[in-house]
């Protein structure tokens, strides 16, 4: 269900972000759900590819803030 709901948000033009708020009940598999969000959409950065550009320092998201 989550899975399917995430699958929404990442094609929905409208969404600029996706947080999945951790801890999960343990139930779900965090890294899974985490790894199912457009890396472009990831805002924590725990998607893997967006892990491992933060590894070789090429990230290429600016940080999540609210407009004022």
């Amino acid at each position: 269900e989550l899975m399917a709901l995430i699958s929404a948000l990442n094609g929905d033009p409208v969404v600029h972000g996706i947080l999945v708020q951790l801890p999960l009940p343990s139930h779900l598999d965090a890294t899974a759900l985490i790894n199912h969000i457009d890396p472009r959409k990831d805002v924590d950065g725990f998607h893997a590819e967006n892990v491992g550009r933060l590894a070789l320092r090429q990230l290429a998201c600016a940080h999540a803030r609210p407009r004022a």
